[in-house]
């Protein structure tokens, strides 16, 4: 294929993938990132990996060693919902656990953009996906694609966007002209440093397991220490993006929004669009409520969203913390009722045993 052909059939691809709300594609070829394949040994031997990711670094640097015929990787970036602030004495959820699951809401994207590139007699029927699961960084494809930089709260930067995006990769085998990395912007800038509430950034490797994000989803029991410094994050933290004045633009819009539309409830039966701008998904969730939850409330409520991945009994355990934190006395008579309980989950127990031993 000559190179006219070749950057046609990019911009073509960049147009659909566009036109079912990506809002950034960058194109970068097969090799190994490796540069992150060095940083990546010396965080292996800090015991700096979580066990949600790829333990193997080749897998996680090289798309060949994924899929051998790979020659081109396309990084998309999706936006991730508008949100309405959480009362204060609510559980706050991580943007990107609200609203229907972005694992979910990407793949269906995806399966668009694969139909329409067949519309278009794409050359080649063999395309790979890839949505956060997979062992492939995201990050380090989409810095060399161009798509952003890396910020000092470990976030890719979309240029005019900020780090509130999903990414998704796809892989091609034919070879695309690449895209040129960007510049890194930050500047001097140090917010995100000075925000984090677990001081785990600006060091020479990011401990990820002590970061407040790890710790809500970690099934180990949490320490008093630990469980203060969640403060009233029921599932994730947004606090080093928050900071970032490249997201300032998005907070704005949030709370524009905000202001025209009333709060939405986490029911997708009520046909809330994951990106629209005219809705605000909402970030909190009342504790006591959380705290109830039977199999059924939370399959209606939180199994569809990213939140659910790691189950009832997390949302639960951090409820129950985080009510610890607020001194919320309805946990008095909730653990009154409930001490005895061996229907709870056991990341629950676990952590309610604990605190009856620390006693």
């Amino acid at each position: 294929m000559e190179l006219q052909e070749q950057l046609s059939w990019k911009a073509r691809f960049r147009e659909v993938a566009e036109s079912l709300g990506f809002i950034k594609v960058g194109f970068t070829g097969a090799q190994p990132l490796l540069d992150l394949t060095q940083y990546l040994k010396g965080t292996e031997k800090e015991g700096c990996f979580t066990p949600f990711v790829e333990a193997d670094i080749t897998l996680r640097t090289d798309p060949q060693a994924v899929w051998a015929a790979c020659k081109t990787v396309v990084v998309l970036a999706y936006p991730l919902p508008l949100t309405s602030k959480s009362q204060p004495n609510e559980g706050v959820l991580a943007r990107s656990s609200v609203g229907e699951d972005y694992h979910h809401v990407l793949h269906s994207r995806l399966d668009k953009l694969l139909q329409k590139l067949r519309e278009i007699n794409w050359p080649s029927e063999q395309i790979q996906l890839q949505v956060d699961t997979g062992p492939l960084n995201e990050r380090g494809f989409a810095l060399r694609s161009g798509l952003g930089w890396a910020g000092r709260n470990q976030q890719l930067i979309v240029p005019g966007v900020g780090s509130f995006v999903a990414l998704a990769l796809v892989f091609l085998d034919q070879e695309l002209p690449p895209d040129e990395p960007m510049d890194n912007l930050c500047g001097t800038c140090q917010k995100c440093i000075q925000s984090c509430p677990a001081q785990v950034l600006g060091k020479e490797h990011f401990v990820a397991t002590q970061c407040l994000s790890f710790l809500t989803q970690s099934k180990e029991r949490l320490s008093d220490g630990q469980a203060k410094s969640l403060g009233q994050r029921l599932f994730g933290c947004d606090t080093c993006q928050e900071a970032c004045p490249h997201n300032q633009g998005f907070l704005r819009r949030e709370e524009e929004a905000q202001n025209k539309v009333q709060r939405q409830s986490y029911n997708r039966t009520e046909g809330v669009s994951y990106s629209d701008e005219a809705t605000c998904l909402r970030r909190g969730a009342d504790l006591y409520e959380v705290l109830n939850l039977t199999k059924a409330q939370f399959n209606e409520r939180f199994r569809w969203t990213a939140a659910g991945w790691r189950g009832k009994g997390i949302l639960q355990r951090n409820a129950y913390r985080i009510m610890e934190n607020l001194q919320d006395e309805r946990r008095i008579a909730w653990l009154n009722e409930n001490k005895d309980n061996q229907t709870l989950p056991l990341v629950l127990r676990q952590e309610l045993m604990g605190k009856n031993k620390d006693r």
